[in-house]
């Protein structure tokens, strides 16, 4: 991913982490990126990479701040999109009790939409 952005940087690069919490005392971060390209053609190639397992991410706000920096994203929940040179990811990551399955499918696909 880092080799790829070098090779070609993006136009824009917006970030955003969300802590959801149920009643229960679940707890899931879903990190999600926006990633601009200079051109469509570009914007399908990351979106091909960033969706190969193992190829990197952009780095999580997670990472950089807050309580929640020693988190790791397993990549078991995860979704993309391209929208014209846009490509969008979010990824959701258990953190308290045991969020997991459909459920999680469900809050990456709705960070996206």
């Amino acid at each position: 991913m880092r080799d790829f952005l070098t090779a070609n940087p993006c136009v824009g690069l917006h970030r955003a982490l969300f802590e959801v919490r149920d009643r229960k005392g679940d707890v899931v971060l879903v990190a999600a990126s926006w990633v601009e390209m200079a051109d469509v053609a570009t914007a399908r190639r990351l979106k091909q990479l960033v969706d190969a397992s193992g190829s990197g991410n952009v780095v999580e706000l997670s990472r950089e701040q807050g309580r929640y920096q020693a988190v790791r994203y397993t990549g078991d929940f995860y979704a993309s999109r391209l929208n014209g040179a846009v490509v969008s990811n979010a990824q959701a990551q258990p953190v308290a009790r045991g969020k997991t399955g459909l459920a999680l499918t469900v809050v990456v696909n709705d960070a996206l939409a």
